[in-house]
């Protein structure tokens, strides 16, 4: 079992108003919290501690924490929107009983299914299966990483993030600039907090199956004295269409070729 190191915070948190909290953290100044570096530290780097040390050196002296832009980066964020379709979906199945009638909710009927609802070129199955992999073990923190984004995204519209302004002279940043790393740098306790759910239903469906969810052995968890209170995420259901694709799809075989895909399942704001 391996639980991150992240110190808890000074006073317990209970987030009630998610809008209210989005608009006060971007729109004061910033400043790096020890959680929220520790934090991205670990979502970036699951696997290695050099790695991990090296960036978290990198992120704690710079006098622009916000546009921090190592190599990489871009395509790790990218990656995590890979596992998060793919955890978000498993979770679905999950929370909705569905396929019990085969097995039950799996990381590889997500895989398939996240496969399909994507109409964008380079999202072939062995490309989720690729970012899975990478971040499985952070999964619950990247899906909610990116839904606080989408979310983020939704309550900033059309204004400047003031919270970009480390310095007199920055230029704002706007809503659409936003990654899903910015939203672990300036809302830390709404990521784990929404990270907290995810991770909670993972653990309660342990299996000896290779691919029925996350391995309580090598997630990293989240502290249980991180002083967060759990904040569930949106109720999403698994639509008709999903069900014909699921149902479609050969134990085994990860579905037929050449199949049309579905409609992409968006996200409910927070």
């Amino acid at each position: 079992m391996r639980t991150m190191t992240i110190p808890p915070f000074p006073k317990p948190v209970e987030i009630s108003d998610i809008a209210a909290l989005t608009n006060e953290r971007l729109s004061e100044k910033f400043s790096l919290s020890e959680q929220a570096a520790a934090l991205v530290e670990y979502m970036l780097y699951p696997a290695g501690e050099g790695p991990r040390v090296s960036f978290g050196s990198a992120l704690r002296s710079s006098q622009d924490p916000l546009r921090l832009n190592l190599k990489g980066m871009r395509r790790i964020q990218y990656r995590w929107l890979r596992a998060a379709d793919v955890f978000h979906l498993y979770y679905d199945m999950a929370t909705g009983a569905h396929q019990s009638h085969r097995g039950g909710a799996t990381i590889s009927k997500a895989v398939h299914l996240a496969a399909k609802n994507t109409k964008s070129l380079g999202t072939s199955e062995p490309t989720f299966w690729s970012a899975w992999k990478a971040f499985r073990d952070v999964a619950p923190l990247v899906t909610a990483s990116i839904l606080v984004w989408a979310n983020a995204r939704i309550v900033f519209r059309g204004e400047y993030v003031a919270a970009s302004r480390t310095h007199d002279d920055a230029d704002p940043i706007t809503p659409d600039q936003l990654t899903p790393c910015h939203m672990a740098l300036l809302l830390p306790d709404l990521v784990l907090a929404v990270g907290r759910s995810f991770e909670e239903l993972a653990l309660s469906r342990t299996s000896n199956r290779a691919d029925a969810g996350l391995d309580p052995e090598t997630i990293w968890r989240i502290p249980t004295d991180i002083n967060v209170v759990a904040v569930p995420p949106p109720a999403r259901t698994i639509r008709p269409a999903d069900k014909v694709t699921l149902n479609a799809r050969r134990a085994g075989n990860r579905g037929r070729r050449g199949k049309s895909p579905v409609n992409k399942l968006l996200s409910r704001p927070l």
